[in-house]
């Protein structure tokens, strides 16, 4: 079969985010080691006692962005009880316009959507950071062709409840027909405004936690 470049590249992209997931299940101390002046998340802060909380994850954010061109941040909606959702916009050597994204190569990942299921959220922050230094050629190069999108935490509300739904009791995982909540709404409105070649919905309890 033969693939057009395009697609490869989103083929490659993909490839790369399923290589690295496997990553957070080695907690903090096996993970690939960064350096002393790149920002760390709370669960690697921690390794592995406890996961990044949303004050941490907003802290996070604003550190790597201000460290790094490559990557842009912007609050795409709040929850039902007002907590911000925040979208992480990734390109090399800059993101792109919002309408050059649009109209050009895309993949959106998207994490915590069940708020019981951090693991993906944790790849996901991790995966913004080591993609906002990477001095490796073949992932700059797959940023010149290919913007990466990510929703760090989709559902804000019910990761600081630890439990499935969103404040409303709403599965945002089953929403996307009804659309019935802010989160669902926000996530919908990037979809389809930049409607990504690729969607990632991480789903990853790993109720294997440490704990003290």
């Amino acid at each position: 079969m033969i693939l057009k470049r395009n697609n490869l590249l989103s083929i490659l992209l993909l490839a790369i985010l399923l290589v690295m997931i496997p990553q957070v299940s080695a907690f903090a101390e096996n993970a690939p080691s960064n350096s002393e002046d790149t920002p760390t998340t709370g669960f690697e802060d921690r390794n592995g006692y406890g996961w990044t909380t949303l004050a941490e994850e907003a802290s996070f954010l604003e550190e790597v962005a201000a460290l790094s061109e490559r990557v842009i941040y912007s609050e795409i909606g709040t929850t039902v009880e007002g907590r911000p959702m925040n979208l992480v916009r990734i390109g090399f050597p800059e993101p792109p316009s919002n309408e050059d994204i649009a109209e050009g190569r895309n993949m959106l990942v998207i994490g915590s959507q069940h708020g019981n299921e951090p693991a993906g959220r944790e790849m996901a922050l991790q995966l913004l950071r080591d993609l906002a230094f990477t001095e490796d050629q073949e992932l700059i190069e797959l940023l010149q062709e290919s913007t990466l999108l990510i929703i760090p935490t989709a559902n804000p509300d019910g990761r600081v409840r630890d439990w499935r739904f969103n404040a409303e009791r709403v599965d945002l995982n089953r929403n996307f027909l009804n659309i019935s909540t802010p989160e669902s709404r926000a996530i919908s409105e990037v979809m389809g405004y930049y409607g990504p070649d690729i969607i990632i919905v991480a789903h990853i309890g790993m109720k294997n936690q440490r704990r003290n």
